[in-house]
C-alpha cells in the first residue's frame, strides 16, 4: 500500500521496515495477521507486538479497510453473476465480522412494563383485612 502512515521502527517491534511493509500489504490482500506474518517471515506474535506502534497500527487499520472493500467488491461480483451462492454465505459472515456497523442483524427490543396481578396477592394500595390474633379466619363456607 503506497502512502501508508507507517513511520519507523520501535524497540518492541522486531520487524524491519521492509517486513512491516510486506505485512501491511499482505494484510490488505489476505485479511489475517497470520498470513501477514508468514509473508514477511515472522510469526503472529511479532505482528501483535508491532501493533503497539501507533503508525503501524494505523496502517494495519487502513489495510483492514482495504481488505473489507475487496470483499465487498467480490460480493458485488457474485451477486451480479448469480453463481456460487455457497461461498457467498461465507462472504456474508466475513463482512459481518469486518463491518458490523453495516452488516449486522438489526434487532429491536421492546420492554413491556405491564405488571400482571396474581389472584390472591394484594397490590400496593389494596386494603388488606387485619388478622385477629388467636382466632382462625372466618370460613364462609357453610
Amino acid at each position: 500500500m503506497a502512502g501508508n502512515r507507517y513511520s519507523g521502527k520501535q524497540p518492541f517491534c522486531k520487524l524491519t521496515p521492509e517486513q512491516r511493509q510486506i505485512a501491511i500489504e499482505t494484510y490488505a490482500r489476505m485479511g489475517t495477521f497470520l498470513d501477514a506474518a508468514r509473508a514477511c517471515g515472522a510469526n503472529r506474535g511479532n505482528i501483535l507486538n508491532c501493533m503497539k506502534d501507533k503508525a503501524f497500527k494505523a496502517a494495519m487499520a487502513d489495510a483492514r479497510e482495504a481488505y473489507a472493500d475487496r470483499l465487498e467488491g467480490i460480493a458485488d461480483e457474485r451477486i451480479a453473476d448469480g453463481k456460487d451462492k455457497a461461498s457467498g454465505i461465507l462472504l456474508i459472515f466475513r463482512l459481518k465480522a469486518l463491518r458490523p456497523d453495516i452488516y449486522r442483524e438489526q434487532i429491536q427490543h421492546k420492554v413491556d412494563t405491564t405488571v400482571k396481578v396474581i389472584s390472591g396477592v394484594p397490590r400496593p394500595g389494596d386494603k388488606v383485612p387485619k388478622k385477629r390474633p388467636g382466632r382462625p379466619p372466618k370460613n364462609n363456607k357453610g
